[in-house]
């Protein structure tokens, strides 16, 4: 039953962060929300009821910056680190692709100088052949 009251806890700590972040406005804002009633969900507060896993699920489902194994365990932070790890990994893949895009203009310059080179030896060869005829 202990794990409960600490599952029922971190429930409420969810709570009371979301109020401060004003994700919700009320306790019935919030009951509606992870789908109770505000009777249960006033138990819950005064802890004369344990939090059940169905309304756990609900929650972090409905608010997807709540860790679920910091609300089941209490291990790691409470809040995902989703944006700022998503901008970390938008940066990385961007910087990736930009050094692919990098060697793809140097292969592209590559190729357009040695097309150069040919065509100037063909302009040479073709200036040469135009001389010869002149003079025929």
């Amino acid at each position: 039953m202990n794990n409960l009251n600490d599952l029922t806890e971190r429930f409420l700590e969810v709570y009371e962060r979301l109020l401060l972040e004003k994700k919700i406005t009320n306790l019935s804002d919030f009951a509606k929300k992870v789908g109770i009633s505000n009777s249960m969900m006033t138990e819950i507060v005064k802890k004369r009821s344990n939090v059940g896993i169905k309304v756990i699920q609900n929650t972090v489902n409905t608010f997807d910056m709540i860790s679920p194994d910091w609300i089941l365990t209490g291990e790691g932070k409470m809040l995902k680190q989703q944006k700022t790890q998503h901008i970390h990994d938008l940066k990385n893949d961007y910087h990736l692709k930009l050094e692919d895009f990098v060697d793809l203009l140097k292969q592209n310059n590559m190729l357009l100088t040695e097309n150069i080179e040919h065509l100037k030896l063909k302009v040479s060869e073709l200036e040469k052949e135009i001389t010869t005829l002149k003079k025929e």
